[in-house]
């Protein structure tokens, strides 16, 4: 069973929001962490939900509006996005929000916003669809569940189209608390990651979405033939990896 990708929105830390592909010129930056760079929001959102949206509903929201556009408006059959931390930023601040009033909410519109599930609710509603939609927060692996997903659907319907995508945004604490373990590098040249010695990694953010088909369409497209999980058990090496990934 194949699946065709057959339109892409992308916000990420190069310039990707323009729907072109990949930029002619890649950005580095000397840091631990790499942000997005943002398209601007009012040319593909509208102004007036924008005033109380945050940063992740912006995100999420333009680069399926880009996905969408690419596709020639195709109205998806389901909508599956996978993201590790959800809408943290939110979250952390409803809670801020209760323990500095005394558990007295004077806005429920972080409440609303800080679930996992918020960023596919509004762009069903942003959409007007009424179709299949899930959230997948399986941390590291939340994307390849919510693919997993879309292919199952497909295999069992191939006339549809679903609106497939991952979406993370990095928060101060995630980066705090996860530097205690370890996970990132002393600041870096980004471009260099992968040639630098020693452990960790540069934390990143985005948004991608995909058109994912069981049709190819007349125009162009990108094959799926499959989507493979796995486990590395305690102890083992970039190997195995590698040995799972070539299968």
């Amino acid at each position: 069973m194949k699946a065709y990708i057959r339109s892409a929105g992308i916000i990420s830390p190069q310039a990707t929001h323009d729907g072109r592909g990949f930029p002619d010129v890649f950005r580095g930056d000397f840091s631990d962490r790499l942000f997005c760079i943002e398209p601007d929001y009012q040319s593909v959102i509208n102004p007036v939900q924008l005033r109380r949206m945050p940063r992740i509903l912006k995100m999420g929201l333009a680069a399926s509006r880009i996905c969408i556009s690419q596709s020639g408006n195709t109205d998806p059959d389901g909508i599956i996005i996978g993201t590790g931390l959800g809408c943290l930023k939110n979250l952390e601040k409803f809670l801020d929000e209760i323990y500095d009033t005394n558990e007295q909410i004077t806005s429920v519109l972080p409440f609303i916003n800080s679930t996992h599930n918020a960023v596919a609710a509004q762009i069903a509603m942003l959409l007007k669809n009424n179709s299949y939609n899930v959230t997948y927060c399986h941390r590291s692996f939340s994307f390849e569940s919510a693919l997993a997903d879309t292919l199952l659907h497909i295999d069992e319907k191939k006339d549809v189209d679903i609106l497939v995508g991952g979406i993370d945004e990095l928060t101060e604490d995630f980066i705090k608390l996860h530097g205690y373990r370890g996970f990132w590098k002393e600041p870096i040249n980004t471009l260099e990651l992968f040639s630098s010695s020693g452990k960790g990694t540069v934390a990143g953010e985005g948004a991608s979405f995909f058109l994912v088909s069981g049709n190819r369409g007349s125009g162009p497209a990108i094959s799926i033939d499959g989507v493979h999980t796995f486990l590395t058990p305690d102890g083992s090496g970039p190997e195995m990896i590698y040995s799972e990934t070539c299968k």
